[in-house]
Formats: structure tokens, C-alpha cells, sequence
């Protein structure tokens, strides 16, 4: 969530209107990868793919 809070302000912080942008962090609901549990380096490393971001932009 917070990378998709991260995009958000960037876009709004470079002029698009707030109230049309939704994002929302699809990795952990969406996952791609089998990775092993933990935090270790490998871990965060096979959960890269994961990390993504679904950007709507809504008509005004």
C-alpha cells in the first residue's frame, strides 16, 4: 500500500487531479511468485516481482 500511496503523490504532485487517481498495491492479493518465508535476502529478493501497483485514472 504504500508504494501505491508513493505513485499517487507522485502524480498528484505533478499536476493530475487527486480525486481521479486510484492506486492500490496488487502483489500480496495477486502474488506471482512461490518465495520462501522469511526476510532474508533471497526472500526479498524472489518477492521482487510481487511489488506492483494498478494505476486508474477515472474520467472526470
Amino acid at each position: 500500500m504504500a508504494r501505491a500511496q508513493t505513485i499517487w503523490g507522485y502524480m498528484f504532485n505533478h499536476g493530475l487531479n487527486g480525486d481521479v487517481i486510484r492506486a492500490t498495491g496488487v502483489g500480496s492479493r495477486d502474488s506471482t511468485t512461490q518465495c520462501p518465508v522469511g526476510e532474508s535476502r533471497a526472500a526479498i529478493a524472489c518477492l521482487q516481482p510481487d511489488r506492483r501497483v494498478s494505476v486508474e485514472v477515472l474520467p472526470q
